[in-house]
């Protein structure tokens, strides 16, 4: 049982690789959703089959994220209410079936395993890519961003994280050689399609990943963070002088095609203020079905790129309760975990994780991408569970 429940755990990491948009060219998103809702319930089936009356280290935060979501729900009969809205209880439901995967497989065959399978979705992408593969420049002059998925923003994050990872994983001698080589071959691979894509939460995603290295790491890792820090710096400077400045020039603010975060972000507080109980969860993307209405002569409403601003709307105060009680248990249990863990992996992917969940809930829309956030907080959960004394590995 425990070999199934780590092929469900990676199977729904998998999830998070096919894009939104190759799903729906493909016509296969609602197949998608209903197919991930049922690899997560059969992982909760397996986990709570296996040796029901062992105890599993729960923490309370998920329960509590539970009555949060069902006061959220009462308050949410006011309005018409939008069913696929409610993914947002998808990631807490994997923070609860999270501890009952630590104790079958084991915290490090997880971290492992998830990083093996990042890497294989890296090299087939950048197989894909140089075998002539379709991929799609957007922007024009000297602004042209590499969308090499069709969903930039999601394939920048994951290339971000296994760069993160793979360079704490290289840098720490007792790293197997298959790691080793994933994190050289696979790692270059990442490093450049995350700097192609332009996406500016990827330079956050690593900045934060430094941060959170240097804090809860042992000394060897606070060494090796500086380390990878100027190599970032260096690889980020030799890309913008001879491969393309577009990355720069999105910082510095030209080519930005969007509404603008503070712009639309000034416009649903606004919308908030009228309705200060919340519009109803889906509320956002009802808004805008019709299309985006114009803010000015130059641009468009969007999306908040912001989570607590999007639950807030939505949801009203119990929604930014329970969206900032969420990303606090998940960094809360990441950053605890990976200073507390032995694993150079462990340690390496939580910190990533931390990094990724913190810059996409600020800079994009974390709990939007649900087969992503689902599988990292089923990561974050499982990666930071304390284990009993002789179970570090999992039990057999």
């Amino acid at each position: 049982m425990r070999t199934l429940a780590l092929a469900l755990a990676m199977l729904l990491l998998a999830f998070a690789f096919l894009p939104a948009a190759a799903a729906g060219a493909l016509g296969v998103q609602t197949l998608r959703m209903v197919a991930f809702s049922a690899v997560l319930l059969g992982l909760a089936a397996v986990a709570l089959a296996w040796r029901p009356a062992l105890p599993a280290p729960h923490t309370p935060g998920a329960l509590w994220l539970l009555l949060g979501l069902a006061l959220l729900g009462l308050l949410d009969l006011r309005h018409a209410g939008d069913p696929i809205a409610w993914k947002l209880a998808l990631p807490v439901l994997a923070l609860l079936v999270a501890p009952r995967l630590a104790l079958m497989a084991g915290p490090e065959r997880v971290a492992l395993a998830a990083w093996r399978l990042l890497s294989a979705y890296v090299l087939a992408t950048a197989a894909v890519l140089l075998l002539g593969g379709e991929a799609t420049l957007r922007g024009h002059d000297a602004v042209q961003r590499l969308d090499a998925t069709g969903s930039m923003v999601a394939h920048g994050s994951l290339c971000a994280v296994h760069v993160a990872v793979g360079a704490q994983l290289l840098a720490d001698r007792g790293t197997r050689r298959l790691d080793r080589t994933l994190a050289v071959v696979a790692g270059l691979a990442a490093l450049a399609m995350a700097l192609l894509s332009g996406t500016r939460s990827v330079l956050a995603i690593w900045a934060l990943a430094l941060l959170f290295a240097w804090t809860v790491g042992p000394a060897p890792m606070r060494r090796r963070t500086v380390a990878t820090g100027l190599v970032l710096v260096l690889a980020f400077a030799l890309h913008t002088a001879f491969v393309s400045p577009t990355l720069l020039l999105r910082l510095q603010g030209a080519g930005d095609f969007s509404s603008g975060r503070a712009a639309s972000i000034g416009v649903w507080l606004a919308r908030w203020a009228e309705e200060p109980m919340g519009i109803g969860l889906g509320g956002i993307r009802t808004a805008l079905a019709d299309g985006r209405p114009a803010l000015d002569g130059q641009h468009l409403l969007e999306w908040p790129h912001n989570e607590p601003v999007r639950l807030l709307v939505e949801g009203g105060p119990v929604g930014l309760v329970v969206v900032l009680g969420l990303l606090v248990l998940l960094l809360g249990q990441a950053l605890r975990g990976a200073a507390h863990s032995d694993s150079p992996a462990v340690r390496a992917l939580l910190v990533a994780l931390a990094a990724d969940i913190l810059a996409e809930s600020l800079l994009q829309n974390f709990l939007n991408g649900v087969y992503q956030a689902t599988a990292f907080a089923l990561l974050v959960g499982t990666l930071s569970t304390p284990l009993p004394l002789g179970r570090r590995d999992g039990p057999g």
